[in-house]
């Protein structure tokens, strides 16, 4: 099976994955899973060989993450990549930061292949304040109308940022209202601001982790802090790191925690 997904709300367009991953996973506990980003130099290899390869202990059953086909356009490897849904058990998705319909030369590239579409656009304010209503509904919470407009001035479009903070209030009680929201939030910035700092001017990677350690036990989210240091870092190895985890984190590749990880342990 083909999955296309694209638009900006990177957050809904990684739960789609991992839902379809965790009713596999449950089918079939020893399926093997992979993501690769072909735009990075070899990715799309990568990804060819990958859904090409196989071997006993597979029994043909695999997931392939593939962000960013687009970028390479035209290759014949990328066809190659389509074509293996079509003639194997694997479940592939295509993932594309691109607004609005695939342009026609995508059009071309899955013309003769079956496949599902799906686009994650960036919410409305008004679908927002909806959709925190439905995720807090979803995991056994309430949330006042109050709150969800206030939740949703504060974080705008960041729907993970937004789900995440939602998780957290959802913790302290069933019901979220406006003065909890005010209460866990007032502060919260100046604080992920100051571990933000703290990692990326620690000189060692240990720490780094203990900044992140710290941070994380402060209960700071993921999201804001690695937002916080793309756009505040200024050392040329770190800018380059933040903005190569910023497309795996838009991607689906990678959780923000996982990136920040990641950032301390090679930055």
């Amino acid at each position: 099976m083909l999955y296309v997904l694209f638009g900006s709300d990177h957050y809904r367009r990684a739960e789609f994955v991992r839902e379809i991953v965790r009713q596999r996973q449950a089918q079939y506990p020893n399926i093997i899973i992979r993501s690769f980003d072909c735009a990075d130099e070899g990715g799309l290899l990568a990804t060819y060989v990958f859904t090409s390869a196989t071997n006993l202990f597979e029994q043909g059953k695999k997931i392939c993450v593939c962000a960013h086909g687009a970028t390479v356009l035209g290759d014949p490897l990328l066809a190659r990549v389509v074509e293996a849904a079509q003639r194997t058990d694997h479940i592939i998705f295509l993932v594309e930061d691109f607004d609005g319909a695939p342009p026609d030369e995508y059009r071309k590239l899955l013309a003769a292949i079956d496949h599902k579409e799906k686009e994650f656009k960036l919410l409305s304010a008004a679908q927002l304040r909806s959709y925190a209503q439905s995720y807090a509904q979803q995991h056994g919470n309430e949330i006042t109308p109050a709150a969800a407009a206030l939740l949703v001035d504060i974080f705008g479009t960041d729907t993970w940022g937004l789900c995440t903070q939602l998780d957290m209030l959802g913790a302290l009680g069933r019901v979220i209202d406006e003065r909890i929201v005010r209460a866990h939030h007032a502060g919260g910035f100046l604080d992920a601001f100051a571990y933000a700092q703290g990692i990326l001017r620690a000189p060692t990677r240990a720490a780094r982790l203990l900044q992140w350690e710290l941070a994380i036990l402060g209960h700071n989210e993921p999201m804001l802090l690695f937002n916080i240091m793309a756009k505040s870092a200024s050392d040329k190895k770190q800018v380059i790191l933040l903005s190569q985890y910023d497309r795996y984190i838009k991607s689906g590749l990678m959780s923000p925690d996982q990136a920040l990880v990641s950032f301390c342990c090679a930055a």
